[in-house]
């Protein structure tokens, strides 16, 4: 079962359950305070269920709402190393947009 919860004016959670168990959420905000891009700031399943699509499903139900409450876009970010979250973005409709870059001190 999915259920949104905290939704607010700047974003809101879904959440994915089980017999009132938490399998994952999804944090959405309105990063731009503008509704024009709605940003996934977090896509989080629990280990245990990361084969089972919830986050292919949390990120659908996601994208349905943003796109129903009017926004244009969707962004994220992710680790270039994550490959299985890239894949998961990917199959999901998002694009490279632009390319962060970090130094070791």
């Amino acid at each position: 079962m999915f259920k949104e919860v905290l939704n607010g004016k700047f974003g809101f959670v879904l959440v994915a359950e089980k017999n009132n168990e938490i399998l994952g959420i999804a944090i959405i905000l309105d990063e731009e305070k503008n509704k024009t891009n709605a940003h996934l700031e977090a896509l989080i399943i629990k280990e245990e269920y990361r084969k089972l699509h919830i986050g292919r499903t949390l990120m659908e139900e996601a994208k349905k709402k943003v796109k129903k409450d009017g926004y244009k876009y969707m962004s994220l970010k992710v680790l270039s190393n994550n490959t299985k979250a890239l894949g998961l973005y990917e199959k999901n409709g998002f694009n490279e947009y632009m390319r962060s870059m970090i130094c070791k001190l």
